[in-house]
């Protein structure tokens, strides 16, 4: 139930997803090289979405929306130690009808979904003697421009996320089931926005700053 306010409705009901996925995994280069890739189709039937009245918000249903997307994943180890990386995703997610009340309308992407992302990364492993190894690793993602919300909404404020890269460097030493490393998280210091909200207020939630660390870990 919602809590009772003139303009919102009593209650609200469940939503559901079907998804259809084809896929294909394989391996080549004599194992040295694996590719994982994937297209889906989700239909998004009776969707919840938020609604507002009184300076009070609550869910209402908002019809139907599909998903169709594809994703792939590379991975490569041309040389002893040294593993590559990548993966890309493309998505198109929309309203297939207009939410009744101002709060979207058929065609509108959906809230928080970038069309592209995708991440690219790089380790070299290397003995050191004995049972211990150096290693040392670079990993780079992307992300897309994004909508906090419908872009057609007269209910809530739009905001337009803007697309975004960051940097990690990573390195250190294992022994037996122990780490010891070193890292750089967002080496540019980038300001990448990860999440907005209009809701009641207006928030964006944004990436730590750059920060430098080490860590210690043990797998048992």
């Amino acid at each position: 139930p919602n809590i009772l306010v003139p303009g919102l409705p009593t209650t609200f009901e469940p939503d559901t997803t079907y998804d259809y996925e084809l896929g294909l995994k394989t391996s080549f280069l004599d194992g040295k090289g694996f590719l994982d890739l994937s297209l889906y189709n989700i239909d998004w039937k009776n969707i919840q979405v938020l609604t507002f009245s009184n300076g009070i918000n609550g869910q209402t249903n908002g019809g139907s929306a599909t998903s169709r997307g594809v994703e792939a994943a590379l991975r490569l180890e041309p040389i002893a130690g040294l593993t590559l990386s990548g993966t890309l995703a493309y998505s198109d997610a929309k309203l297939n009808q207009t939410i009744p009340g101002g709060l979207g309308n058929k065609g509108d992407r959906m809230p928080m979904n970038p069309k592209w992302s995708g991440s690219v990364s790089a380790e070299y492993q290397w003995p050191m003697g004995g049972r211990t190894e150096g290693f040392a690793g670079v990993a780079a993602s992307f992300v897309g421009k994004r909508y906090s919300g419908f872009q057609s909404s007269l209910v809530y404020a739009q905001y337009t996320l803007p697309s975004y890269a960051l940097v990690n460097l990573r390195g250190g030493i294992r022994f037996d089931d122990w780490e010891f490393s070193v890292f750089v998280r967002n080496v540019g210091d980038e300001h990448a926005q990860l999440g907005a909200t209009t809701i009641a207020s207006n928030l964006v939630a944004v990436q730590r700053p750059r920060t430098i660390g080490a860590a210690i870990s043990t797998r048992f």
